[in-house]
């Protein structure tokens, strides 16, 4: 897909970007779940076993002039769903289910999907399009890569065994900066 009309991006932004794309390339294996452009259409149903629910929150505060956004997470059953506004009563019930969502506040907690489809053992690359509404042009709103539960906790807990605190800093390369937050299934 070409894109159109992207944002300038910072040395910063960009040297996150390729670190990413780095270690993508050094662990092809831990990409099994992604897939190439003509993979789309004719990829074939995700199996049963080895895969997690997640729900997604977004924030895309700063693209007030992108509408209609939709989830791109190829051979997932949720590629290709639109991306739902949030409201004041779904930001409450998602953070009954994920305190961690409290500590964002309501300006920068815009937009969810629930129950993506993603592998848990395995990498997962998902993207978010939308369209301008002054141009008509797909762009690309959001760029994240999801890292299995399993992987998570396995982190936390060799933190913990060398006496640190387990913390993982996220870094985007989402374009102007949205966010996006798992919440715990």
């Amino acid at each position: 897909m070409f894109l159109k009309n992207l944002p300038p991006l910072s040395r910063r932004d960009f040297l996150k970007s390729t670190s990413l794309a780095g270690l993508a390339a050094t662990t092809p294996a831990w990409l099994t779940g992604c897939g190439g452009d003509n993979d789309h259409n004719d990829a074939p149903e995700p199996p049963a076993a080895g895969r997690e629910l997640r729900d997604l929150h977004f924030d895309f505060s700063d693209r007030p002039e992108v509408t209609d956004i939709r989830l791109m997470a190829l051979r997932s059953p949720a590629d290709q769903r639109i991306l739902l506004p949030h409201s004041n009563e779904t930001r409450d019930r998602f953070r009954l289910e994920n305190p961690l969502l409290a500590s964002i506040d309501d300006a920068r907690l815009t937009h969810y999907i629930e129950d993506v489809d993603l592998p848990a053992d395995a990498l997962q690359t998902i993207m978010s399009f939308g369209t301008q509404m002054d141009t008509g042009d797909t762009v690309l709103c959001s760029a994240q890569i999801h890292i299995p539960k399993a992987s998570l906790n396995a982190f936390a807990e060799r933190a913990l065994a060398f006496g640190a605190e387990p913390s993982i800093k996220v870094y985007s390369g989402n374009i102007k900066h949205a966010r996006l937050v798992q919440s715990k299934r």
